[in-house]
């Protein structure tokens, strides 16, 4: 349970600072409104998993011979946001997935500041014609967690993806939203950070027969600097913050320190959205990390078009200290990305000049948002 301090810390400073709105919590199938432009259903979905996990899980995930089955079934807390003129129809070309990053939430994607203008990627995406489903990963945010964070890995994080991919075409997933069914005839893909990295290894271990139609990762590369820097500052979350996870095991992990996801240059982001990140900040699990190298490997059999973006002052990738605190040129990650997705009919690497590891949420987010919808519309057209 959370401490009432850190409601009274959170209630102070977002009156004080924000005009929030956000969606209620534990909501099942009801309408609520980010914009005028935009209708949204939240509610947990039960996800039944069946997958087999290393039994080590710094062991590799994909090619692990000692493993253990996991079969649950977890509820995984789900925002469905269309624009009012789609919700009639039961047939759609596409949709967008999002899953965020690691020690966030959905909440990456509908950041609550300034009644969601400017910071929210779902608010714009509505305003300009598309479907969104964003969710909380397990373990995370309103999501069932688990008593084992060992069950949080990247084997089942890439099954709970798919599970979301296939139902969305099959319509079972709006139909479990209580909303009409709709079919989906191509599901894109959008990661940020730990979320690119989990739809990166689902398109490993699938190929071919991965659901997803296209890849957005943002925040994301295949870096040596990142899987050195993984070995590092990984506080347990009990010890981050004793008052909302003491009860937790210690592979939950959080974070100390958001300002390695903004650009060094601190004129470049708003403190108030750090300030707020630091007091909205969630867990992950130290499986992901442990596991990242599983994702250095090429797709093979992956065709759909792949783009990787990140910001030129990423801290966590392009100004990391493993990689010699060069900035990241296109160019050059051109060259060294593609060979990762060899069977993509389309790879693009992107570099936004100035941008941070979230490229949500400092200065440029727009401009960012108008970006993610015009690949959406060049995938789809």
């Amino acid at each position: 349970m959370k401490s009432l301090s850190f409601f009274a810390s959170l209630a102070a400073f977002v009156a004080d600072v924000f005009r929030v709105v956000a969606l209620p919590s534990g909501l099942t199938s009801t309408d609520q409104s980010i914009t005028s432009s935009c209708q949204c259903t939240a509610g947990n979905i039960p996800v039944a998993l069946d997958v087999d996990l290393p039994l080590d899980p710094t062991d590799d995930p994909i090619n692990s011979t000692n493993t253990r089955n996991l079969r649950a079934t977890f509820g995984i807390h789900t925002i469905f946001c269309q624009p009012p003129h789609t919700a009639t129809r039961s047939s759609q070309d596409h949709v967008q997935l999002l899953l965020h990053g690691s020690t966030y939430t959905s909440q990456y994607w509908t950041w609550p500041f300034n009644g969601f203008q400017n910071y929210s990627y779902v608010a714009h995406a509505c305003a300009e014609g598309h479907i969104t489903v964003a969710y909380d990963a397990l373990g995370v945010g309103l999501s069932d967690r688990p008593s084992n964070s060992a069950d949080i890995q990247l084997p089942s994080a890439a099954a709970i993806a798919a599970f979301f991919s296939h139902h969305l075409k099959s319509g079972e997933l709006t139909t479990s939203l209580g909303l009409p069914t709709q079919r989906f005839k191509r599901v894109i893909a959008i990661g940020h950070s730990q979320g690119s990295v989990v739809y990166n290894y689902a398109s490993i271990f699938q190929g071919s027969k991965t659901p997803f139609d296209a890849l957005i990762l943002t925040g994301h590369l295949h870096d040596p600097g990142f899987l050195e820097s993984t070995k590092f500052g990984r506080p347990a979350a009990r010890d981050v913050d004793p008052g909302r996870w003491a009860n937790l095991d210690p592979g939950y992990i959080s974070s100390s320190n958001r300002t390695q996801y903004y650009p060094p240059d601190n004129s470049t982001f708003s403190a108030d959205i750090v300030k707020l990140d630091q007091l909205t900040k969630d867990v992950s699990t130290v499986y992901y990390t442990d596991a990242a190298f599983a994702v250095y490997v090429p797709a093979k059999g992956f065709k759909g078009p792949v783009v990787q973006l990140v910001g030129s002052e990423d801290q966590v990738h392009c100004l990391n200290g493993g990689d010699g605190f060069v900035s990241c040129n296109a160019k050059v990650l051109q060259a060294s990305e593609e060979a990762f997705w060899p069977d993509s009919k389309n790879f693009t690497m992107v570099v936004r000049q100035g941008q941070g590891h979230d490229v949500n949420l400092d200065f440029g987010a727009a401009e960012t948002f108008s970006l993610l919808t015009e690949l959406v519309e060049q995938f789809t057209h």
